[in-house]
């Protein structure tokens, strides 16, 4: 690998007293539009914990080694966490919780008792606002026709094992800004949820009735 790297490996030993290998590769220095793109992404992030401060999230996740990980994941960047097993219990968290109590769920889908989509699907049927909650799968199931089943089921995002902890935060934190609009279709809760610089970039091309839904023309899209 060192070889097809260009690059070179060097081994010094002496007996019993150990062995020192140094490896050499040569990379190039990044240019100016990889450094400026490094930077973006690094305010993103800045903004989405901002944004994601004091959020409460439910994780559901029957493996206790994956739920360690994100739960610290979370709780070190200032979100409040709580974890069930199942998407039975999950379910019953929900709907044993204030309505406003949690802001975001993330979903594994192989679970016992319960998954994902039908925990997603029985969510969605609730009542009031906790049917509206925002769903997140994270799972390893990671297929396009994977991320299409988890949206059918009424899930709003789609995050693949193992997580990138950027993408993570980011795509939390979507679901945490001012600009959430729920669409119900079927009797299913949906939203679209937008940064501010995207609103603003589509709200002029988008036409809206006195009762605060999208014209004909525009597709059906309530408030």
């Amino acid at each position: 690998l060192v070889n097809r790297m260009g690059g070179t490996i060097d081994v010094e030993s002496e007996l019993g007293a150990g062995t020192i290998t140094t490896i050499c590769l040569t990379f190039e220095l990044p240019t100016e539009e990889q450094l400026a793109a490094h930077q973006h992404k690094d305010e993103i992030l800045e903004q989405s914990l901002q944004t994601l401060s004091e959020k409460r999230v439910l994780l559901a996740e029957d493996n206790d080694l994956n739920a360690e990980i994100v739960l610290t994941v979370l709780e070190e960047n200032g979100i409040h966490a709580e974890h069930v097993k199942d998407g039975a219990l999950c379910l019953k968290a929900v709907q044993n919780a204030p309505e406003d109590y949690y802001n975001v769920i993330l979903m594994d889908i192989q679970m016992p008792n319960m998954n994902g989509y039908q925990a997603a699907e029985a969510i969605r049927a609730l009542p009031g606002k906790r049917g509206e909650i925002p769903i997140v799968a994270m799972t390893a199931n990671a297929f396009e026709e994977d991320r299409r089943k988890a949206l059918e089921s009424g899930m709003n995002a789609h995050i693949a094992k193992p997580v990138d902890v950027s993408v993570l935060l980011e795509t939390l934190s979507r679901f945490s800004c001012p600009f959430q609009t729920p669409m119900r279709r079927s009797g299913r809760f949906y939203f679209s949820f937008f940064s501010s610089s995207r609103f603003l970039e589509i709200s002029s091309h988008l036409c809206f009735t006195q009762s605060g839904d999208l014209c004909g023309s525009c597709g059906v899209l309530n408030r």
